[in-house]
């Protein structure tokens, strides 16, 4: 299995002619929805514009991000909707998901569907798909007009109706250019019932998102970075204070050879002491991988192989990797397994506790995460783990692991701490304990906008007593984006994402009086363009009163900027700067 995640939509969408000017209340949404042989992934849409009439144009209308299987028969599905009422998009998406997986069930990719083709799936021309997906939604719901039809005079029901069919093996490339779809809109339109819209569809191929990567401080005076590179090893760089160790003294190297990690893999890494680091990421074969650095002589990265800690199908395609320290002689490792499950495996210095004495073992049944789930985890106290991910219905799924009798992994179910719909989907998820009784989870939402919610051992201050809130608003993150936040003292967080222009935005909160999550707006602490679409942030503080902050840039390179407490050495002093060239980064 091959699996990419991709955005895709529209690089631009234009009312060529027809639609009256005038306020009608009417919204044109996109809603894309994609499926992996007879699976299909839960629909997004995205607000194209409110009111668009004749010459108006929208530019950069993107969702995602999207898991494709290029070993898979894989249906791209565009549907362009013109309505009154978002209740109405909702449903839509709804149905036209739904409609598809009706024709994928009794389809036969051998031999065709009813006789129509007997080629490949290919075979099947995108008119022939549209047909029979409306079809189908006309069987499940009806009538078709009940689905895609007129909601009112003024709104005109599907504008576009567009299905792209692609054979395992076969690159996943929408075509690119200019194209023409007619609508019936005979109320604003009077002699000429066909209004024409054109769009250009952004291809998938040109938006793929890079690698995963991950950042630590493993002293105050050291920082090192991990990814996986294009050739799928696993690339890393450092930086150290003393003189000569500079970012640009040296150059990157691989710390796992070439074909190490799966295209869509994520990299974690934990310094369990100042002298010793650890990272995992997920092999070709599902299982999860593993290599250590020690400052003691013979146990640098070139003394050893590379080696698994799982056996071979333990993660799925594209799985995060969450790891975590909870005291100096124990790791804890965090995966999403096949089955959407939360799998986990565990390394204690104390005899027969290593990689190898025991089996993986999940902490959250089959159907827990959705696929592309982020993932994060959290030791609060050396006792005490929380392990957070994104829900199949959106919502933000958590469980706990405490050394006290009966608060194991398996003596409690996992429970949600944000509702059904407040992630959109494959969010990534950035959680921190700012002290041992506090703890900080956000996401970015449907709408773009960064979410919170937050635990406090003082009572009523626990996940169920109150609903999680926006501390960035909609449209601040860019679909797919990246997302960190870091605790630089007990009273105080930075979170880091990728604006939809491609900025590094950044917001605060601080519990001095007037600085809370509401009491300023969202930043940048880059240009626009410094990272490339759905880059992944990593961010470290290694004192209390520095930050420094990476991403992938549009040239595939690593691109750093820093904050520092001290006069002249805000995000505004100075320019980011690259600490790996051009393609250091693998794009999946």
């Amino acid at each position: 299995m091959s699996v990419q995640q991709l955005l895709i939509g529209f690089d631009y969408f234009k009312v060529e002619n027809c639609r009256s000017k005038g306020d009608h209340n009417d919204v044109d949404t996109l809603i894309v929805t994609i499926s992996n042989d007879k699976i299909v992934q839960p629909p997004q849409k995205v607000l194209l514009g409110n009111n668009l009439h004749q010459g108006d144009e929208v530019r950069g209308a993107l969702v995602g991000p999207f898991l494709m299987d290029s070993n898979a028969h894989v249906i791209v599905s565009f549907v362009v909707l013109n309505s009154a009422d978002g209740d109405v998009v909702d449903n839509t998406a709804a149905k036209v998901a739904t409609a598809l997986g009706v024709v994928l069930d009794g389809f036969d990719f051998g031999i065709g569907i009813g006789g129509v083709s007997k080629a490949p799936f290919l075979g099947i021309v995108p008119t022939k798909i549209d047909e029979l997906i409306l079809g189908a939604a006309g069987i499940v719901f009806d009538i078709v007009g009940a689905v895609l039809g007129n909601s009112n005079p003024d709104c005109s029901g599907a504008v576009v109706v567009r299905n792209f069919a692609f054979d395992p093996g076969q690159k996943i490339t929408l075509p690119t250019g200019q194209v023409e779809e007619t609508q019936t809109s005979p109320h604003e339109c009077g002699n000429n019932p066909n209004s024409i819209v054109s769009y250009g569809i952004q291809s998938a191929a040109s938006v793929a998102i890079p690698s995963g990567a991950h950042a630590v401080a493993r002293t105050p005076d050291h920082l090192d970075i991990f990814w996986v590179g294009p050739n799928r090893g696993i690339g890393s760089t450092f930086w150290d204070a003393a003189p000569g160790f500079g970012w640009a003294d040296h150059q990157p190297f691989p710390i796992a050879p070439s074909g190490a990690a799966q295209p869509s893999s994520q990299v974690a890494v934990v310094a369990r002491t100042p002298s010793h680091l650890d990272v995992f990421w997920v092999g070709p074969d599902g299982g999860i991988g593993s290599t250590f650095w020690d400052a003691t002589l013979g146990l640098g990265w070139g003394d050893h192989r590379p080696f698994p800690i799982t056996p071979p199908g333990a993660a799925q395609p594209g799985s995060r990797v969450a790891a975590v320290a909870r005291t100096p002689n124990h790791l804890d490792v965090f995966w999403v397994g096949p089955d959407g499950g939360i799998g986990s495996t565990f390394w204690d210095a104390a005899p027969g506790f290593g990689w190898g004495d025991h089996q993986p073992f999940a902490i959250a049944p089959p159907g827990a995460a959705q696929r592309g789930s982020g993932l994060a985890v959290v030791a609060r106290s050396p006792d005490h783990l929380d392990v957070f991910w994104v829900g199949p219905d959106g919502g933000i799924g958590s469980t706990f692991w405490d050394v006290a009798p009966g608060l194991g992994w398996g003596d409690h179910q996992p429970f949600p701490i944000a509702p059904p719909s407040a992630a959109q989907a494959a969010s990534r998820v950035a959680a921190v304990a700012r002290n041992a009784n506090h703890l900080d989870v956000f996401w970015v939402g449907p709408d773009g906008g960064i979410g919170s919610t937050f635990w406090d051992a003082a009572p009523g201050f626990g996940w169920a007593d109150h609903q999680p809130f926006p501390i960035a608003p909609p449209g601040a993150a860019q679909p797919g984006s990246g997302l960190a936040v870091v605790a630089r003292t007990p009273s105080h967080l930075d979170v880091f994402w990728v604006g939809p222009d491609g900025a590094i935005g950044s917001t605060f909160w601080d519990a001095a009086a007037g600085f809370g999550w509401g009491d300023h707006q969202p930043f940048p602490i880059t240009p626009p363009g410094a990272a490339q679409p759905g880059s992944w942030v990593a961010a470290v503080a290694r004192t209390a009163n520095h930050l420094d902050v990476f991403w992938v840039g549009p040239d595939g390179g690593i691109g750093s900027t820093f904050w520092d407490a001290a006069s002249g050495f805000g995000w505004g002093d100075h320019q980011p700067f690259p600490i790996a060239s051009s393609g250091a980064a693998a794009l999946r």
